[in-house]
């Protein structure tokens, strides 16, 4: 295997590597903004809720889910006290979709003329499935062309700072002590380059003479 492709092979191993690493950190961050987003949003429709029933009591009496998204049912003060608002994922039928999806529900307690009511909140959550397939093929695709990247520019850029290396190479191939002729050199600034340069220079003018 030639030495830039060695390198190639390197890099696209350790670029896996990373890729891989960075995806699972990128998905659970993600994940975890697109809670917090949602949560958001249920905290403030709870609070549109609350200010409907305030205005309209008849939303007391809505104890079902339809395409508004909230329920309300009253509950026993024993069972309201010490009650905190609750952020579950859960599936629900949805008519639209005629099926099951998930969804973001926020359970929570509302105090009206001294009544209970358990207000459940929900709104649609995206699927992680999906989330994470598309994650993969977004992930795959931005590996591929990384690594094509790579090997592109190992190919156009690498192999020509390499040169000086290869033209050398096919000197010392075809050098014989019986005819030696003067090795030409390719100007570099790569310092190992020249230091390699000048060392199989010495060598050769060395193996010369004792030749001779």
């Amino acid at each position: 295997m030639k030495l830039l492709n060695y390198t190639s092979a390197y890099f696209a191993g350790i670029l896996l590597i990373v890729i891989t690493i960075w995806a699972g950190i990128f998905y659970y961050a993600m994940l975890d903004e697109i809670y917090d987003s949602i949560d958001d949003g249920l905290d403030n429709q709870k609070g549109l809720v609350i200010q409907k029933a305030a205005v309209d009591t008849t939303i007391l009496q809505k104890n079902y889910f339809d395409e508004r998204g909230y329920a309300i049912n009253e509950i026993l003060p024993s069972a309201a006290l010490n009650f905190q608002d609750r952020y579950i994922d859960t599936m629900m039928y949805k008519e639209n979709e005629n099926s099951e999806e998930p969804v973001r529900l926020l359970t929570t307690v509302l105090l009206y003329k001294e009544r209970y009511y358990k207000l459940q909140v929900a709104t649609s959550m995206v699927e992680e499935d999906d989330l994470a397939r598309q994650l993969f093929y977004s992930i795959f695709w931005l590996y591929i062309g990384l690594v094509t990247t790579i090997i592109l520019f190992n190919n156009f850029l690498l192999k020509r700072i390499w040169r000086p290396f290869y033209k050398l190479l096919k000197q010392l191939k075809a050098f014989n002590l019986n005819k030696p002729v003067p090795l030409h050199t390719s100007p570099t600034k790569v310092d190992e380059f020249i230091l390699l340069n000048e060392t199989i220079q010495k060598l050769l003018h060395r193996n010369v003479e004792i030749y001779t």
